[in-house]
């Protein structure tokens, strides 16, 4: 049986992240809900340990994309198979834990996609329009379609898990992820599913972010490009 672990990074959803918790741990299989409780000030924690959680504490708020390095670092040591990636806002239905686990063995990553097939969303028009766009720079720059770049939704495997817990990135890391994934040669797939509207606060991707979030993934993309062209000019003319 495979050992896999969910990681769930979370900053005050206590109204939230019982359900997500409890949703994780009856999803055959899965062994271990981490909660990565990122410098709460509500009962975030004491919600997640009583929904059967293991609850790893940041003493202050340090980010998403450090508190999910934490949570794949606590895998690692852990050695588990494979890892699901969800967020804390209630978005992310466990009931589709088990589609994108299916997929494990196909791909290293696999992504929760809103857009890949008609689906319901809720998601913020700021964030669909950044979305299309970074899938529009993706498929520009390398050649292949992926429609959903910002979904936190995610299952990755052993060598995947290992990788990312030392290189995971701190600034809008589910794209950056994909970036780096695509230099280093792991394959990835998308896995059509319905998120859930979100019950409780605000989507933290207003229109002057998601404007920004397009901007720093082109810059990241063309840069990345950049350097590829290079060290073939440089091979080349080596040999």
């Amino acid at each position: 049986m495979k050992n896999i672990v969910v990681i769930i990074p979370a900053y005050n959803e206590e109204r939230s992240i019982g359900d997500i918790v409890r949703g994780a741990l009856n999803t055959p299989n899965v062994t271990r809900c981490v909660v990565v409780n990122d410098g709460s000030t509500d009962h975030t924690e004491e919600m997640a340990h009583q929904s059967g959680a293991i609850v790893l504490q940041n003493i202050k708020n340090i980010g998403v994309g450090a508190s999910v390095a934490i949570g794949l670092q606590y895998a690692v040591k852990r050695k588990a198979d494979v890892a699901v990636l969800m967020d804390a806002d209630g978005q992310h239905d466990p009931k589709h834990i088990q589609q994108l686990l299916q997929q494990a063995g196909s791909a290293d990553l696999v992504i929760g996609s809103r857009y890949l097939s008609p689906t319901r969303t809720s998601t913020s028009l700021p964030r669909k329009i950044g979305t299309k766009f970074i899938s529009f720079f993706f498929w520009a720059c390398y050649g292949f379609r992926l429609y959903d770049t910002t979904s936190g939704f995610r299952v990755i495997n052993k060598r995947t898990t290992a990788y990312l817990a030392q290189a995971y990135p701190k600034t809008f890391p589910e794209p950056e992820v994909i970036l780096g994934l695509i230099h280093k040669g792991y394959s990835i797939k998308e896995v059509s599913v319905e998120m859930k509207p979100r019950k409780f606060g605000q989507s933290s991707i207003s229109p002057t972010k998601a404007l920004y979030l397009m901007i720093y993934i082109f810059s990241r993309i063309i840069v990345s490009r950049l350097r590829e062209f290079i060290q073939r000019g440089q091979t080349v003319n080596s040999g």
